[in-house]
This record gives structure tokens, sequence and C-alpha cells, in this order.
């Protein structure tokens, strides 16, 4: 299974590239198959990737939603991922690579 590590400052103090960094290399063993940290502000997200289903293969963590201005990370994993694509009108040519963190 991936890891995900991150830091949220409260007092709005910026995240330091070299602290994520460190939290990566501290965990990397985790992460044979990638890894990738996102900082922004008071905010750093980072992932360690160890594939785990065929989608993941096409999965880049932390996922940048540049239109809506969201980051995500996380390990999971979704089970019923034909239902949800039915659910949310997913066009079937989208849904063969579609990684769980996207859908």
């Amino acid at each position: 299974m991936s890891a995900i590590f991150g830091i949220f400052h409260l007092d709005g103090k910026p995240v330091s590239q070299e602290v994520l960094n460190n939290m990566k290399e501290a965990m990397d063993y985790w992460g044979p198959d990638g890894s990738g940290i996102w900082h922004e502000g008071n905010i750093g997200l980072g992932h360690l990737l160890m594939h785990n289903t065929p989608e993941s293969l096409h999965e880049k963590l932390p996922m940048i939603d540049s239109l809506d201005g969201l980051v995500i990370t996380a390990t999971g994993r979704i089970d019923n991922r034909d239902e949800l694509f039915d659910a949310l009108s997913i066009p079937h040519p989208q849904r063969v690579d579609m990684p769980d963190s996207q859908l």
C-alpha cells in the first residue's frame, strides 16, 4: 500500500521544501513506484506510490486540479468503480485509465 505524509502549520508559517524532502526520505521504502510532493503556503502534501491496481499505473499524486484549485492525496482503493462511473455519468472511454484518486 502507498504512503502519504503532510504538514499544515496552523500559525500560517510557510512549509519548507526541505522539511517535506526529509519526511519523504524517512519513508522512501514505502514508495517503490514513484513519489510526489506539493506545497503552497502553510500546507504541504506528499505521496509515496506503490501500484496495487491496473488503474494505479496512471496515478500521479498529489493530484492537482488546476481548474478548481483543489489538491488531493490519498491511499485507498475503490472497489465499486463501475457503479460510481455510472452514477457520475463518466463516459466509457474515460473509465479505462482513470485512477481512483481522480474518480
